[in-house]
């Protein structure tokens, strides 16, 4: 999953921080797709 996502341009790295998430980002593996995710 990572690789298609990074191929396609879905996704990159990049080094993160905690307020790089604050509004919001995805889990995600092969078996269950993407999951969105939020810091509480």
């Amino acid at each position: 999953m990572r690789e298609r996502l990074i191929a396609s341009g879905e996704a990159e790295e990049a080094d993160l921080v905690a307020a790089d998430l604050v509004d919001g980002f995805y889990i995600g593996n092969a078996a269950r797709g993407l999951i969105p995710a939020v810091l509480r």
